[in-house]
């Protein structure tokens, strides 16, 4: 629903207090109604953007644990829209439409989130695992090898790791496509063997 028309005694400072007030007591709902009237007042306002990117990030953490997922979804779209210079509203988003299988949008939101963030590792790491799911293994042990260049051990180690098996498994597909060996050998009847089954009259 559209927010409600700020009233009489609204003014940003108020209503950004309120909203915060709100996320203290981990009620993003309200504080997300709360900043959409502040936004009335002063759309270009920084702050009030960055805040109310914060609201709708919690309130889709909310949805997500509630396994509301098209409702986490559309809140972590609304917070990437809002503050799209915080690249963890991408990374989770994407997290996201990955986990449901939606490749293509998951793969649109990484690209987005690296032509603004190209030094985002863990976005890197994402896009590698996209790819992967896409069949595209070259693309994939690229955008793993970025990964893996993290000076976050933990990353870097998972991004080699999947970067080697993607090799592998690249390989094993590249030998398939070029080997022309049959599956099969068909063959006829072994010579002298006779009817494979008698059948009594």
């Amino acid at each position: 629903p559209a927010p409600a028309a700020p009233v009489a005694g609204d003014d940003l400072a108020s209503l950004n207090d309120r909203a915060r007030a709100a996320l203290d007591k981990n009620q993003p709902a309200e504080a997300v109604q709360l900043l959409e009237k502040a936004r009335l007042i002063d759309p270009s306002q920084p702050v009030i953007r960055q805040n109310l990117a914060w609201a709708y990030f919690k309130r889709g953490q909310q949805a997500l644990a509630d396994y509301r997922l098209d409702q986490a979804g559309a809140d972590y779209r609304k917070a990437v829209e809002l503050n799209p210079d915080q690249a963890g509203y991408s990374m989770h988003l994407g997290q996201l439409l990955l986990r449901r299988y939606r490749l293509d949008e998951a793969e649109k939101v990484a690209r987005a989130l690296l032509d603004l963030h190209p030094d985002a590792l863990d976005g890197w790491l994402l896009l590698g695992d996209i790819s992967s799911l896409q069949d595209d293994l070259p693309g994939a042990q690229q955008a793993y090898e970025k990964a893996a260049a993290s000076s976050d051990k933990e990353l870097a180690a998972l991004a080699r790791s999947a970067a080697d098996r993607i090799a592998r498994q690249y390989a094993v597909e590249k030998d398939y496509r070029t080997d022309t060996t049959p599956f099969f050998v068909i063959r006829g009847p072994a010579q002298g063997k006779g009817a494979l089954m008698s059948v009594r009259v």
